[in-house]
């Protein structure tokens, strides 16, 4: 059966050969599909004439300096714009393409995306940031990671995927922030957050003394893994620009807007319309009686810059616009109060191998999350369980509450973590005659013939970091 988006048609041959393509390569198919979707919209673009003609789904250019597949036949085909010069690449057919495009890709080549865990690490290795000896794309990478980002989840939104945010998910972390004042303990974490998050908006290290309204609607979607809708920026105005380029952006402060939505103000203006240069952005947590009630960054209650609630009359003049995200309204995922199958009681740890693995209060998708996993981190499972689209795993946290995560998806193409039998034990060992615990949230490194440092040991064959027992 063929792959469907946007109307357009990937018959099941070459979806087969995307596959097999990526398989030989170490990469995944899925991020190959995304590309070539952003490229030419799998040939099918009205400005792609060489996808056509020559077959040429990503543009190549002929004549390029790298390396190409000696197997495959090629020649000069269509001249490239004026202002670019040149000429593409001529393919005998487009499954030519394929095999001669993926060979680019692959290991030792131009570009480091084998083996690549996300879409926003198979995007960075196709940039100089991320390793390549050039960029792929003029257009640069922050522009490049939006439209991969937002081609990506909307392709894979259903089936053997479920990476979709509802706005109550977003809501609900922007509430958990309500009460952080600026330069407290959450505000401080807030902004290392933000600067984590690489490559920076405009390079720009965000600081403790800066207006962080943007950064606080930036985190809340790198918490809930909603970058991809969001965009991130620490400047209202040019986040207005990412807006533009998602497609979610309203230039018009009279609508109705809903929860979830995005809102931006302009002080210096107190009419409608209002199309001034962006002061000031929030979400819109609800909409009553035409009052709207919103979560911001960097609002001022009693003379202190925090977290806080405003309301606004719908169609106040200071109001810019809005940015609608395109948040996942129907979820497939299971209800909180489902059970899912097959729970068995295991004795075993993993180690996480994403950015960022979410962790729920009850095992859905679309349950509250309460905390993250970071890429390396380590945790003892005592029960896992499928519920028709993930493996989950269950753990007891240190507060005593029951804990939920996903550790692949259900047909085990997408792994989040690696598996290990048996638990991490957490109890003091000798090193040196110092006394020392292993942390629970300790990274773990997978380097071969390392020198330990005194605050390291190995065992089964892996290098952990641990803390001084306090």
């Amino acid at each position: 059966m063929a792959l469907m988006y946007k109307g357009v048609a990937l018959s099941d041959e070459r979806l087969s050969l995307i596959k097999e393509l990526g398989k030989q390569r170490n990469i995944d198919y899925r991020y190959l599909l995304t590309q070539l979707w952003v490229e030419t919209q799998w040939g099918t673009h009205p400005q792609a004439a060489s996808a056509r003609a020559d077959n040429n789904w990503a543009g190549i250019t002929w004549g390029s300096y790298v390396t190409w597949n000696p197997e495959v036949k090629k020649s000069k085909g269509l001249a490239r714009p004026s202002n670019e010069g040149g000429h593409y690449i001529h393919y005998e057919s487009v499954e030519d393409f394929l095999k001669d495009w993926v060979y680019l890709l692959r290991q030792g080549g131009n570009y480091v995306v084998d083996g690549a865990k996300t879409i926003e690490d198979y995007t960075r290795g196709l940039f100089v940031v991320g390793g390549a000896k050039a960029d792929y794309a003029a257009s640069g990478y922050e522009h490049y990671l939006n439209l991969m980002r937002q081609h990506f989840y909307a392709i894979f939104s259903k089936g053997e995927i479920d990476m979709t945010v509802s706005a109550e998910q977003v809501l609900k972390v922007a509430r958990d922030h309500i009460g952080a004042t600026k330069y407290g303990p959450i505000h401080k974490a807030l902004v290392d957050r933000y600067n984590r998050e690489h490559p920076l908006p405009l390079g720009y290290t965000l600081k403790y003394d800066d207006d962080w309204c943007d950064a606080f609607v930036t985190v809340v979607g790198i918490l809930t893994k909603a970058t991809h809708l969001i965009g991130r920026e620490c400047g209202c105005e040019r986040h207005i620009e990412i807006f533009k380029q998602l497609g979610i952006w309203i230039e018009d402060g009279r609508v109705k807007p809903e929860a979830g939505w995005i809102i931006i103000w302009n002080w210096d203006d107190v009419t409608q319309p209002n199309d001034g240069f962006a002061d000031h952005i929030g979400f819109v947590e609800s909409v009553s009686n035409g009052i709207i009630t919103t979560i911001e960054g960097n609002t001022f209650k009693g003379g202190v810059s925090q977290v806080g609630r405003n309301t606004f009359k719908v169609g106040d003049g200071r109001i810019r616009g809005y940015a609608k995200p395109k948040y996942n309204s129907n979820s497939s995922a299971p209800m909180a109060n489902e059970t899912p199958s097959e729970e068995q009681s295991v004795k075993k740890h993993f180690i996480c191998t994403i950015n960022e693995l979410r962790v729920f209060d009850k095992p859905s998708g679309s349950a509250n999350i309460v905390d993250t996993i970071a890429n390396g981190q380590v945790k003892n499972i005592d029960k896992v369980f499928r519920d028709g689209k993930y493996l989950w795993g269950s753990y007891i946290s240190y507060a005593g509450d029951r804990r939920y995560t996903t550790l692949e998806s259900a047909d085990g193409q997408r792994k989040f973590v690696q598996i290990k039998d048996g638990y991490i034990d957490h109890a003091t060992y000798k090193v040196d005659s110092d006394t020392i615990k292993v942390s629970e949230t300790q990274k773990v490194g997978g380097q071969r013939n390392v020198e330990l440092k005194s605050n390291e040991f190995e065992l089964n064959g892996v290098v952990y970091v641990v803390n001084k027992k306090e």
